[in-house]
């Protein structure tokens, strides 16, 4: 039989729980950054709260308690819940990089460095020297001056890749000048230890690129359900969460260090 409690999670919403707040400047300077997070939290919360709704419906008619291990439709709407939040970080981060660069190249010594490490790989060789030609191409450049043109330059490279891997993120954080020791522990590994956002993202690739079948040569005698991943409710939120948090984290730590003349 089937309890109440159970036929009524099916009716429950879904919000995450304690995600950093954006900074009180996020929205008036970087409103575009802040809508990619508000979509994929949004879209995500929508998803996992099908998940609930889907497995109670299934088991419900199949005269089943709801509790247990989620149907397989249900894990599927908890897939596309962490797809959703793989990309609202990667569409925030390159907006942000587009939107803040420009001005803390300008504004933050660590920036500033960085573009000038980046400047020399665009016109140097490996011994020093400058290339004539990429030099000649920065000056000729579209822009108010080689400066623009060449942060212009690392802006492109930046969001050339998609922001999929903790690597890419730490490569991002960096050049935009984030050194918050616990946020950089946050986005990394170690040798002996996974971080949470490190493996959101492993999950997202299986799914994205795999498409959770982990026996592909066995499609043609098992359940489609028997030969994939299952995603546990619990698990997909811990690491949707840590992609919201960990991308609000990144824009927190950049908008408090931009210029005030850019509110």
């Amino acid at each position: 039989m089937i309890s109440a409690k159970d036929a009524e999670e099916s009716l429950w919403g879904f919000e995450f729980s304690n995600l950093t707040e954006p900074d009180p400047r996020a929205w008036g300077n970087l409103p575009e950054v802040q809508v990619a997070i508000g979509a994929a939290r949004s879209s995500a919360e929508s998803a996992i709260a099908m998940a609930y709704t889907m497995n109670s419906l299934r088991k419900t008619a199949e005269g089943k308690a709801v509790r247990g291990k989620f149907t397989s439709e249900a894990v599927d709407c908890l897939r596309s819940a962490l797809l959703f939040c793989g990309a609202g970080l990667d569409t925030a981060l390159k907006r942000l990089v587009a939107e803040a660069l420009p001005l803390l190249a300008k504004s933050d010594q660590g920036v500033s460095k960085k573009l000038s490490d980046f400047a020399e790989t665009q016109i140097g060789d490996v011994d020093g020297a400058v290339r004539a030609k990429d030099l000649v191409r920065v000056l000729l450049g579209e822009g108010k001056d080689p400066r623009e043109i060449m942060v212009g330059r690392w802006i492109y490279a930046l969001e050339s890749n998609s922001a999929q891997s903790a690597d890419r993120v730490s490569e991002i954080a960096g050049a935009l000048g984030v050194v918050d020791g616990d946020l950089r522990k946050r986005i990394g590994s170690t040798k002996t230890r996974s971080s949470l956002l490190e493996k959101a993202f492993s999950a997202r690739n299986e799914i994205a690129h795999e498409l959770d079948v982990t026996k592909p040569a066995e499609a043609a005698r098992k359940r489609l359900e028997n030969i994939r991943r299952y995603r546990n409710v619990d698990d997909i939120t811990s690491l949707c969460r840590e992609l919201l948090d960990v991308t609000q984290c990144i824009v927190n730590d950049v908008i408090r260090r931009m210029p005030n003349d850019a509110d």
